[in-house]
């Protein structure tokens, strides 16, 4: 399903990249979902909490968004592999919580 996003190919001289969009194009939800892995559910419910991927709204049912802005976003995101936190070392201490319930 994903191949039929892509635009037609080019002539290897035309596109000196493998990647066929330009970071000024603006693309649909089907795509950004093809080029992320992320469902378009996904991404529609991070557009109504006005996080993720920034987003441009044309009318009030199309929105695009920048390929640029979906590069950017894929590089901020965290990577595993050398360099890489673990969890544990970015957790914080808690307090003592909650007191148990007195047994009688």
């Amino acid at each position: 399903m994903a191949s039929s996003l892509l635009p037609p190919p080019a002539s290897p001289q035309a596109t000196p990249s493998a990647f066929p969009w330009r970071p000024w194009q603006f693309v649909t939800e089907k795509v950004v979902s093809a080029i992320t892995g992320r469902s378009c559910k996904s991404l529609q419910h991070d557009r109504h909490l006005n996080i993720g991927i920034p987003f441009k709204r044309l009318n009030t049912t199309s929105v695009r968004y920048l390929v640029a802005d979906v590069l950017a976003w894929i590089e901020r995101q965290p990577s595993g592999g050398e360099g890489a936190t673990t969890s544990s070392s970015t957790k914080t201490k808690r307090g003592p919580g909650r007191p148990k319930k007195a047994v009688v």
